[in-house]
């Protein structure tokens, strides 16, 4: 088995060499030692150890504890401190950097061998544990996205324009994300895409009146209303889907409080997914109905109470951006997938598809439809 090898970071030139001369006698490599914390990180990146011995008291812009600090942070190698200092300050400061060990000069070789094995194993062990941390992490990854697919096909087949709907939502919140530059925002991609997954808990026949425009029944406007709440419900048993299933729960929320769910949330508490989706949703309603997208973007900054004023700039921002860049397809070499980067139009101009809809086996044939009736304009742009 290879020796172990170890990097000594010590500023006094008679020190570090009794330490190496220490070190190769129990058994270590020190290929080379160096004076101050710029040196050490400097040479880590070429010459990898698999400890640092760190003096404390080091000269130069930036002491041991700095180094030690940033080490950890870019080279995951654990470290010893080395310093004839112990005072509280030093140690409280010391401890930040979350070190292997701390010996106290003078020190004998026993004292450096164990806590030089100690700091090899527990690092080994902590190593494995972060594999098989990592090894559950992406399984538990995989897991998720397969209930996403999963939970998506249902809505696909018990509720196709629920489904067309989320594919909407998503290209447009993905549209938000990136214009509003939010970190991570995944949980708001996967709340657009199944923020209707509650419609899966209610009878046909109650969506066919709502969308037939007819009246509803107390029992069944409430189970309307509740249809957020179905949706956190199935998303939220789902691990990792926490945040994504509050946004769908608060999706139907008004800025000043007003809504469902009656709770006393309102304003900017308020999930930042929730008050998007309150948003794009009517846009999509309105879009829905034979309208456009900037209509409804001026119709909902108009609106007051409903809307999260700030986040209605911040969208309008984001769809005046422009249309992304795409490729011309023929409608025959459209597929499930691609994205329209422009609206699709009939031959005569009347509006079939707009841009930012992600093309279903649904779609596909309602477009061979339209073709077979009246032609579609050609090319496609998608991506």
């Amino acid at each position: 088995m290879a020796a172990s090898q170890v990097l000594v970071v010590e500023d006094e030139g008679i020190i570090a060499a009794d330490i190496q001369d220490r070190l190769t006698a129990l058994g270590y490599e020190v290929p080379l030692t160096v004076s101050s914390g710029e040196e050490a990180l400097e040479k880590i990146p070429t010459f990898l150890r698999d400890v640092v011995l760190m003096d404390i008291m080091l000269k130069g812009e930036i002491d041991g504890i700095d180094a030690a600090a940033q080490i950890r942070e870019r080279h995951n190698i654990p470290v010893i401190f080395l310093t004839a200092h112990a005072d509280e300050s030093t140690v409280n400061r010391a401890k930040l950097t979350e070190p292997f060990a701390y010996i106290l000069k003078p020190f004998e070789e026993r004292e450096l061998h164990t806590a030089l094995e100690m700091t090899l194993h527990r690092h080994q062990m902590d190593q494995e544990r972060r594999k098989e941390q990592d090894k559950k992490g992406e399984e538990l990854e995989k897991a998720v996205e397969g209930s996403i697919r999963t939970l998506s096909r249902i809505l696909l087949v018990a509720e196709a324009p629920s489904h067309e709907v989320g594919l909407k939502l998503r290209e447009y919140m993905e549209a938000c994300t990136e214009s509003m530059k939010i970190p991570n925002p995944w949980d708001y991609h996967v709340a657009a895409e199944l923020c209707r997954i509650g419609y899966l808990n209610i009878q046909s026949m109650i969506i066919q009146k709502i969308r037939a425009g007819m009246t509803l029944l107390p029992a069944e406007k409430d189970m309307f209303n509740r249809l957020p709440e179905y949706g956190r419900d199935i998303l939220g048993r789902i691990p990792r889907l926490e945040e994504a299933a509050r946004m769908v729960y608060y999706q139907n929320k008004n800025f000043d409080g007003t809504g469902f769910p009656r709770d006393s949330i309102g304003g900017v508490n308020i999930p930042l997914g929730a008050r998007l989706l309150r948003i794009l949703n009517d846009v999509i309603q309105v879009e829905s109905e034979g309208g456009s997208k900037n209509r409804a973007m001026l119709d909902i900054q108009k609106t007051s109470g409903i809307y999260d004023p700030k986040v209605v700039e911040q969208v309008m921002t984001a769809f005046s951006q422009g249309p992304r860049k795409g490729k011309a397809v023929a409608l025959k070499d459209l597929y499930v997938g691609q994205t329209l980067v422009e609206p699709i139009e009939t031959i005569d101009g009347t509006l079939v598809l707009n841009a930012g809809n992600r093309i279903t086996p649904w779609m596909l044939q309602k477009l061979n439809n339209f073709v077979e009736a009246s032609g579609v304009k050609e090319p496609i742009y998608v991506e």
